[in-house]
């Protein structure tokens, strides 16, 4: 009966926030994590430096990070463009979204765009646009029913908002994106397999 009133309470933080431009936001909690604030939208980026390597070698280890790292490539990706060196696509991931003993806690999907552009002997990625997207089942308070809903709120106002629920959330999500980001450099360092003809 109670879920309705809790689930405005939670909301309330996400629609009220403000942060100082380009500089990363530390969530304090039990353990610190940066969450790196861009122009007041949260954009993981780095230039990071492969030596010896051409932009053509690197833009097809870029396709094959989306390959491995996505279960559909072809749908994750939206731009593939090897003459500028550049591969977009948007993707999702899931995470748990704990709301403490009151309040069920619900699964939801973390959706992100990332960006890889290549030059020769460096890349440079870009994980922004996230959003939170779950169900909020209906719930019933008195002889009112509220129907339950869709709820896609940017990741922003959990990083923002200072209830201890949203800060372990956004922990969980920032090992997520820190996992695919190692994942990416994993992909992005390692050679083509040379394939045999004689098959």
């Amino acid at each position: 009966m109670r879920k309705p009133i809790f689930t405005l309470i939670l909301l309330v933080p996400l629609l009220a926030f403000s942060q100082k431009k380009g500089k990363a936001k530390e969530v304090e909690s039990d353990t610190t994590v940066q969450i790196p604030f861009v122009n007041d939208a949260i954009i993981y980026s780095e230039v990071v430096q492969v030596d010896s390597t051409s932009a053509t070698d690197l833009y097809q280890r870029a396709k094959r990070f989306f390959v491995d790292a996505y279960k559909s490539a072809n749908d994750v990706i939206q731009m593939d463009d090897e003459k500028n060196g550049e591969v977009t696509g948007k993707g999702n991931f899931k995470v748990f979204f704990d709301r403490g003993a009151l309040i069920s806690g619900v699964s939801t999907s973390v959706k992100h765009t990332i960006s890889i552009y290549v030059k020769d002997g460096r890349y440079k990625y870009e994980i922004k646009d996230l959003s939170v997207n779950y169900y909020e089942s209906g719930s019933r308070i008195g002889t009112s029913y509220i129907s339950g809903h869709e709820v896609n709120s940017p990741l922003e106002g959990f990083a923002k908002s200072k209830m201890k629920m949203h800060k372990r959330y956004i922990e969980a999500v920032d090992a997520e994106i820190r996992a695919t980001i190692n994942l990416l450099k994993a992909a992005m360092l390692k050679k083509p397999e040379t394939k045999k003809s004689d098959w």
